[in-house]
């Protein structure tokens, strides 16, 4: 197996993209070459939304353009609309778009232009919104998917359309969830007496470790899924300070049999930044 792409990007860097300037030196460390400059002239009337606007980089003569976006609200009719009008103002360029409204929460968009038989372009957008302060594990790979591997527009922009693209994505969370769940499965294995026991004397059921550990994982995967749309007690890492007293206090979540010793000496990101988000989550990319 090759060897794990170094990240170029990481949580502290995109804690850090709280301006245009910040946002430039995110993209410059993709590999994009970066220059900041205003683009107000992609407004449209102080009532259109946008209320400042900067490009950010041009690869290979401006065929492909990557501006920032300072919205009055980041909603996805407006982020669609002034795709539409920046992609029709130039129909042979491909756009990738950052939209926000507070600095915190970042909207990265992968504009695909639809032409018709009549010459009139339209557009398919593929949004990902990233909370900087609480980024997820994979909100950083589609960061680092979007480094640029070239000089040529159409291949750098192949490249992004790839790191938006649902179905790959979905490929690899079955892939990391295949990978964690053996993880789990192993781990649990020393205990595998324990938890057979334990289920049968709470359920009155007879289960298998491996049935016992998809139950499991399922859990916290919901778990995972609530906390990331902020319903557990309003706290984006719950799951983190929960695992974390559990530690403290030498016993395991919940959810697990109360006989177990103190936990396996698992690091906190192996059951929170290291699970990939399950498809048709809010994390992958959406559509429009």
């Amino acid at each position: 197996m090759p060897p794990a792409t170094k990240a170029l990007v990481t949580s502290d860097h995109l804690m850090g993209c709280s301006s245009p300037e910040s946002l430039a030196g995110l993209f410059d460390r993709l590999g994009d070459p970066t220059e900041l400059l205003g683009a107000d002239y992609l407004r449209d009337g102080a009532s259109d939304g946008l209320r400042e606007a900067w490009e950010l980089s041009k690869v290979d003569g401006g065929r492909l353009r990557i501006y920032a976006l300072l919205l009055d609200r980041l909603d996805p009719t407006l982020v669609r609309a002034l795709a539409t009008r920046i992609q029709s103002r130039y129909p042979q360029v491909n756009l990738l778009l950052v939209a926000t409204a507070n600095w915190r929460h970042l909207a990265f968009v992968n504009v695909r232009p639809v032409y018709s038989d009549a010459g009139k372009v339209t557009v398919k957008t593929f949004r990902v919104t990233i909370d900087r302060q609480n980024p997820t594990r994979p909100d950083l790979d589609l960061l680092n998917a979007l480094r640029c591997p070239s000089d040529r527009a159409d291949q750098v922009f192949k490249v992004q359309s790839d790191a938006f693209n649902v179905d790959k994505v979905t490929e690899r969370f079955y892939k990391q969830y295949g990978a964690l769940f053996r993880r789990f499965l192993e781990a649990l294995e020393p205990h595998e007496a324990a938890i057979v026991q334990s289920v049968r004397r709470q359920s009155h059921r007879r289960e298998s470790l491996h049935a016992f550990t998809v139950r499991l994982m399922g859990r916290v995967m919901f778990l995972y899924l609530l906390q990331k749309e902020g319903w557990l007690a309003g706290d984006t890492r719950f799951l983190e300070r929960r695992y974390g007293e559990c530690v403290s206090e030498l016993r395991l979540f919940t959810c697990l049999p109360e006989h177990w010793g103190p936990p396996p000496a698992w690091r906190v990101d192996s059951l929170t930044t290291a699970l990939p988000h399950a498809p048709g989550g809010s994390p992958l990319p959406r559509r429009g």
